[in-house]
């Protein structure tokens, strides 16, 4: 973070060619470390040569080789067996190693004349994610239904039996029925019975995927067997309600526990310069990027590291690949003209995990317990291509240095964005008077919501995700630095932004109301106002 300003504020150049994601202003893969000849970080107060940026300016110079032959081997590796591993992990010895390592030379090709300079980099982790789900009894604790039922109002253990056997309750739940008094007896009536019904079934449908044998036996063969809401067909140990083949038990999701993270990314970059006479350099750079990262663990949905089960993870891939051609031109003793071109392309793709099926199903999101089925926000595949062209002439005047030109940059991209998708579910307390029961009984915690089939909310995406448009931003700029005597320098420019966006295509059905009620039916409106002057003063 650069200027009080978020991380995608800011501009990222490697060997003045933008290295950023137009998508999201991220950054794409540059070069190795050893690659790295030098760089500059502008936080504030940049010249007018420098734009599209509300943070930071960060420019990168690759190395270039020279008429002596020089390699670098180096690695980095850290592992298990010789450090601390992560204090949070339900596994008393988690999976971690992480190698880091590549090599690196560069000489002549024709001394004095034609130079190269190659570096390669490699990333592999294995590492292990963790997952609370399952800690705490999914805040669940066990109530024998036959002594503790007003074991307090009533005066004692066994004063009102139910044939329900030990089922799972909360702990706000079991304070409220141990409290049970004769008044509640003959005010609730066979209510009372059917609630500490539904806990049990509900709490035994989400942790186990089958309700408590003594509650089947006890509702079968009693009064409730006529209750309305229950099932009478249940065989003890079995699950007594039709269940979608997507339903996964709590119990299932906390069985996968830890999980595997990986990560394999590579870097190659190599750089060849060419002396074409005294005064013309030519540049070429060419860097690629190949990149695999499985077990992500995802924040959208406002879900909490540590509650995701391994089927809510998700799977990166991105191919980065760009080249650069720059031409360096002195005239004379004064000026000083830079072309520079690039070709840079960003294919990516943003899965839900595939390695198990339960990627494939609604995402589940009970809050405080557990997050799993398919991540929702996969998945995103996307390719961008970028086309830049800059021209930068420089001429020293006297006491004055004056720079000036202009960059222009072509941004076709083909995206598919799919949010929600795979559809979510919000589970959530849920009222007893909501259910039909007395609104004095407390509420079902979200786990038990989640084993009753009661979702607070579902939320699913229509339509077609798909598109295809391109961006195109300009920037021109001009600057001089003025020495008006060996104690004060004044510095003044000015810079014009203007982008170009896409138009998008009009929305159909029960989105084209809100569309034309934000105003957008006339599409993007181009912004030509971005004129910024720029002054700086150096007194010594």
């Amino acid at each position: 973070n650069m200027s009080g300003q978020r991380g995608r504020s800011n501009l990222v150049n490697v060997d003045g060619a933008d290295a950023t994601d137009n998508s999201t202003n991220g950054v794409r893969s540059t070069v190795s470390q050893e690659a790295v000849q030098e760089f500059q970080i502008i936080t504030n107060n940049y010249a007018s040569e420098y734009g599209r940026a509300a943070g930071g300016v960060v420019n990168i110079i690759t190395r270039s080789g020279s008429n002596d032959f020089h390699g670098d081997v180096y690695g980095y590796l850290r592992n298990r067996n010789f450090q601390a591993v992560n204090p949070f992990s339900t596994t008393s010895n988690p999976a971690y190693t992480r190698v880091q390592g590549g090599v690196a030379f560069g000489g002549p090709i024709k001394k004095d004349k034609t130079y190269y300079y190659f570096a390669y980099e490699t990333t592999r982790r294995h590492e292990t994610g963790f997952s609370s789900i399952g800690q705490g009894g999914f805040g669940l604790v066990p109530f024998n239904t036959a002594t503790d039922i007003g074991s307090v109002g009533l005066g004692g253990p066994g004063n009102f039996p139910l044939p329900f056997g030990t089922i799972q309750v909360s702990p706000d739940q079991q304070a409220y029925l141990e409290g049970v008094t004769p008044a509640d007896l003959g005010l609730y009536g066979v209510a009372l019975p059917g609630y500490v019904a539904l806990l049990g079934a509900s709490s035994g449908q989400a942790v186990q995927g089958y309700w408590p044998a003594d509650l089947v036996k006890g509702m079968t063969g009693g009064a409730l067997s006529s209750w309305a809401g229950f099932p009478t067909t249940c065989l003890p140990g079995s699950a007594c309600a039709p269940v979608p083949t997507s339903y996964q038990t709590l119990t299932q999701v906390a069985q996968e526990g830890n999980f595997p993270v990986f990560e394999g990314t590579s870097l190659y970059s190599l750089r060849i310069d060419h002396n074409v006479s005294a005064n013309n350099r030519l540049t070429l750079r060419v860097n690629a990027s190949p990149s695999t990262v499985k077990g992500i663990e995802a924040s959208g949905q406002d879900q909490p590291f540590g509650q995701n089960s391994y089927s809510r993870t998700s799977e990166q891939t991105y191919r980065d690949v760009a080249g650069v051609v720059q031409d360096t031109w002195t005239l004379g003793n004064s000026k000083v003209n830079e072309f520079r071109f690039q070709y840079a392309r960003r294919g990516l793709a943003y899965f839900y995990n595939t390695q198990i099926p339960a990627g494939s199903y609604p995402a589940v999101n009970i809050p405080g317990f557990a997050y799993f089925g398919r991540e929702p926000y996969s998945y995103i595949q996307r390719t961008e291509k970028r086309y830049q062209f800059t021209d930068n002439f420089s001429w020293s005047i006297g006491r004055h240095d004056t720079k000036f030109g202009g960059d222009f940059n072509y941004l076709p991209i083909n995206a598919t964005f799919t949010v929600n998708y795979g559809g979510v579910y919000d589970f959530a307390n849920v009222h007893a008077r909501d259910l039909g029961l007395p609104a004095a009984f407390p509420d079902l915690s979200p786990v038990q919501a989640y084993g009753a089939g009661v979702p607070g909310d579902f939320i699913q995406g229509f339509g077609s995700p798909s598109d295809s448009f391109s961006n195109k931003p300009l920037g021109l700029f001009w600057q001089d630095s003025w020495r008006v005597n060996h104690k004060l320098t004044l510095n003044y420019g000015v810079r014009y932004d203007v982008e170009f966006p896409p138009t998008f295509k009009p929305p159909t059905g029960l989105a084209q109301t809100g569309y034309n009620f934000l105003g957008l039916q006339k599409g993007i409106q181009t912004d030509k106002n971005n004129i910024q002057p720029r002054i700086g003063i150096a007194w010594d």
